[in-house]
Formats: C-alpha cells, structure tokens, sequence
C-alpha cells in the first residue's frame, strides 16, 4: 500500500474561485501530515484582456505581483493551522508542462486544483490545462470545486486493464479515506461487440453467452477483491454491467460519492492510451470531485522536453 502523501502541490488562479480546492489541500495536509506547495501560473508572452490600457511589461508585472500577493495570503492562513507551506508563480508559455516540471523537480505526490477557470473556452467540465494534467502528470491530481473532507470515495476499477492500474486506483483512494466504510468499489463491464453479435445468434445462443460473460466477470472481480483484501466492502463494492458512461454517475449519485478515482493511463494499451475516449465521456457527466492516477511504473516525458527547450534543443 502506498505511504500517506508528503507533499501537495496546490493550483490555485486568482482571481477565480479556487476556494474549494484550498480547502480541501488544507484538509489532506492535516490529515496526512503534509507541507503544500502553493503554485500560480502566468502564461507568457503576457496579453493583458482587462484593465486599463497599459504597456504590456507594466500589465505583466501587476499581474505578478498580484499573483505573488495572494500566494503569500494562502501561505499565512496555512502556517496559521501549523502546516508548512512554500509559494511558486510559474511564469512560462506552456502552463500545463511547467506545472508536470514542477511536481516532478518538487517531488510532490499529490497536486489539488479547481476544475476549470472562469475564462475557460473549453466544452465540459474541464479545461485544457485540466486534461492535459490528466494526460500527463506523474502524481494523482485531485479536481474539486467543493471542499472534499472526510470524503465518500470511489475506486473505479476496470478488469480489462492491467494490475498497475486497478492497484493504483486502489491504494490512493484509500489513502483519501479516513475510515474503511467510506470506500467503495465499482467495475462496469460490457461483452465485447455484444450489440453485433447479438444480431446473429438466436434467442438461446444470446443468452447463454451473457451468462457465461458475468460468471467470468464475477470471478475476476472476486479474484480482484481478495487480491487487494477488500472481500469485507459487501455492497459497497458492486460489479455492473451497464456502459461505465453513464453507470458510474448513477452509482455516485446513489451512494453519494464524494470522489471518484480513476486512471487515465495504460501501460499494457496498444496505442498508449492516455485520458482515452471512456473516460473523457465518464468524468463529464460525474457528480463528484475526480481523482486521476496514473499506473505503478508510469513515467511523464514532460520534465524532459523542458529541459530541451531550455537548452534550445525543441523549437517547436
């Protein structure tokens, strides 16, 4: 099982709304005995879109020094209930891969951030910085925008996956949990090409091959549940044949789930799948907080490509 986590990075982005994220970092630093790391971004080249009418370098370095200001108000109001804390603006025109930079050189295991900004052009209910973290960030990332405390948490296992994922999946949603009734399981299972194949089989043939698809299933997922010594969850670990779209919502509503984990990685996949087309279609219709992991043995190759850049190796 993995240890408690040590060091949180936390996102914010004043002046949107990030309160709930805050809040929840707070929590999971008492609870696990963990400094946080505060981090603002500032995208450069800097294009000021509100204010008066200033030069660009004088926008800038308002915008900074706001940042730089608020950080350090966070930073306060966390030493205040005796939690270590340290601030970071990153300033850089790639926000997404300067904050993986960052979790990896800090060694964070933990980063928290609100969902999506307010000035957000994407669809749904993440931002493009938000998905690109799922993709790519080596640490579990925590999206909330209501403080997650004492939390209710979903371990979304898949059994058409490898043991680096579901074990991942398991071990840090255990470590959100304060006590063992508060983790729950779930793994939504389908017969492949059922809809077409189905078409061909007569009335007998049809039913005879679900059947002996959920007695597989059943067996794995037995399998799966004393492998990681959760055979005492009873109903709160359910096996579902439905799509993983929509059944995954619907079991969070029904249990209110305060958190779901997923991975957003393959390691076995044959394209290396990352944030694949299930999940980004799951998480939008979620009615909890998410928790994205990636497998045991992952590794970004984000921190080198900035490294490249640096030394100008990567124009592009």
């Amino acid at each position: 099982m993995a240890n408690a986590f040590q060091k949180i990075m936390l996102v914010t982005n004043d002046p949107c709304d990030t309160d709930g994220a805050e809040k929840t970092a707070a929590f999971l630093a008492k609870s696990n005995g963990a400094e946080v790391l505060l981090v603002d971004t500032l995208k450069t080249p800097f294009y000021p879109t509100q204010g008066p009418a200033l030069s660009t370098e004088f926008a800038y370095e308002i915008a900074l020094r706001s940042k730089e200001h608020y950080l350090q108000k966070r930073k306060a109001e966390l030493e205040q209930i005796d939690i270590k804390a340290s601030t970071k603006v990153l300033c850089s025109p790639r926000t997404s891969s300067e904050l993986v930079s960052t979790v990896v050189e800090e060694e964070c295991d933990l980063v928290v951030r609100y969902m999506k900004g307010n000035s957000s052009r994407a669809k749904g209910r993440y931002g493009e910085t938000a998905q690109n973290l799922m993709r790519a960030c080596p640490a579990p990332v925590l999206f909330t925008q209501v403080p997650v405390e004492n939390p209710k948490v979903l371990a979304c296992i898949n059994l058409d996956h490898g043991p680096e994922e579901n074990r991942s999946i398991i071990d840090n949603a255990r470590l959100l949990v304060d006590s063992p009734e508060n983790l729950f399981v779930v793994c939504c299972w389908q017969y492949s090409g059922s809809d077409f194949l189905f078409d061909y089989m007569d009335q007998g043939m049809a039913e005879q091959t679900r059947e002996e698809s959920a007695e597989l299933y059943s067996k794995l997922f037995k399998r799966l549940l004393a492998e990681f010594d959760l055979e005492s969850l009873g109903n709160r670990a359910a096996l579902l044949n439905c799509d993983p779209t929509t059944g995954i919502g619907d079991f969070c509503t029904e249990n209110a789930i305060d958190v779901s984990v997923m991975c957003s990685a393959s390691l076995n996949h044959p394209m290396g799948r990352k944030l694949g087309k299930t999940i980004e279609e799951t998480i939008g219709s979620l009615p909890s907080a998410l928790l994205t992991v990636k497998p045991i043995g992952f590794e970004t190759g984000v921190k080198a490509k900035c490294q490249a850049e640096a030394t100008g190796l990567v124009t592009s």
